[in-house]
């Protein structure tokens, strides 16, 4: 009897021979299709009986990081001393690579850090 999604993507796997290069079943591959096909409202699947817990769901958020908003007005040079600090592969770098420390102080370069950007910077002209 089929009671599971597992049983029958096992179960199609074998009927279809469905196999890797290594010889192990395309079962995954399988679930994926018979998921689409569940979606779609072509074939019927059995309930989900168990959902695992997810950690990442739960998790507290860190506190925020508390820094001055004050902008800063002047020349550079009336700003020394300046010191920077390498982060990268440090003790420091959770810290500083939080999304809600970068996104509202800098630009970051980066498309997966949740920074906004803006539209000059997408311009390509």
């Amino acid at each position: 009897m089929l009671d599971t999604l597992q049983d029958w993507q096992i179960s199609l796997c074998e009927a279809w021979q469905w196999k890797q290069a290594n010889g192990a079943p395309r079962d995954m591959v399988c679930r994926g299709l018979l998921l689409m096909l569940h979606r779609a409202g072509h074939i019927g699947l059995p309930p989900v009986r168990y959902t695992p817990p997810n950690p990442l769901v739960r998790r507290a958020r860190p506190a925020p990081v508390r820094m001055g908003t004050t902008p800063l007005q002047g020349l550079l040079s009336q700003l020394r001393p300046l010191h920077f600090q390498q982060v990268r592969r440090t003790g420091d770098e959770p810290v500083y690579a939080r999304r809600d420390f970068q996104h509202p102080f800098w630009y970051s370069g980066s498309r997966n850090s949740g920074c906004t950007q803006s539209a000059e910077r997408d311009d390509p002209t």
